[in-house]
């Protein structure tokens, strides 16, 4: 993840472009990132975040059609994501089905045997790492709250710190100061940050081969 460095004054000017987009109002900043973000074709998304009580830790390569491909911790146990055309499916390793399923794991995993399974009831939610749209909304809804911080460098690039709140959850957002305005990083509180870059490279997902996968509910 890219460095941040410190909001005070830059000896080298690279914050003025910041400094100067942040007295725009806040409403016009987070429309601004909503639409860039929003026209994106693709980027990758990388972090760590609670989630429904558990620890999430994402690294995935995402598109506008919901396509994605990389991998999702949960809490000790990890799974390589799958998703094109409406499906999805994911490879677990044994920590992961040790965490999902007590008692059964051994067998579980042995029944798998490393085959990819369709990725349906509680873990679907997981799914919604895969939609650029649902991660911005999950940022910067059209109906929270917003204000703007200061100006902040991550990496090389200068940002304006926005500031959401909707549903009890306070987000902030760093967002480009140059056009367009991605959003760069998205901290919540002690809950977890994302980090967005890769922007428009493309995102290429291959459906596992039916052969390679196999349904939990026909292993009982």
């Amino acid at each position: 993840m890219g460095g941040l460095a410190g909001c005070g004054d830059s000896s080298d000017g690279s914050l003025t472009q910041a400094r100067d987009y942040a007295a725009h109002p806040a409403a016009s900043i987070a429309t601004d990132a909503r639409t860039a973000m929003r026209s994106l074709g693709s980027m990758h998304v990388a972090g760590q975040i609670s989630q429904g009580g558990n620890t999430v830790s994402v690294d995935l390569s995402v598109s506008d059609q919901g396509e994605c491909t990389g991998t999702i911790g949960v809490d000790a146990g990890s799974i390589e994501l799958r998703r094109i055309g409406g499906h999805a499916w994911y490879k677990a390793d044994d920590a992961f089905w040790r965490v999902e399923a007590p008692g059964q794991a051994a067998e579980i995993a042995s029944k798998v045997n490393g085959r990819w399974v369709p990725l349906t009831g509680e873990l679907a939610s997981l799914q919604a790492f895969c939609s650029i749209d649902s991660i911005t909304d999950q940022m910067l809804s059209s109906s929270a709250s917003v204000k703007t911080g200061g100006a902040a460098m991550v990496g090389a690039r200068p940002t304006v710190l926005l500031t959401a709140t909707h549903g009890g959850n306070t987000t902030t957002a760093y967002v480009v100061a140059a056009k367009p305005h991605y959003v760069l990083r998205m901290t919540r509180g002690t809950q977890g940050e994302l980090t967005f870059s890769d922007f428009g490279e493309k995102v290429t997902v291959t459906a596992p081969d039916p052969r390679d996968v196999v349904d939990l509910k026909d292993l009982k």
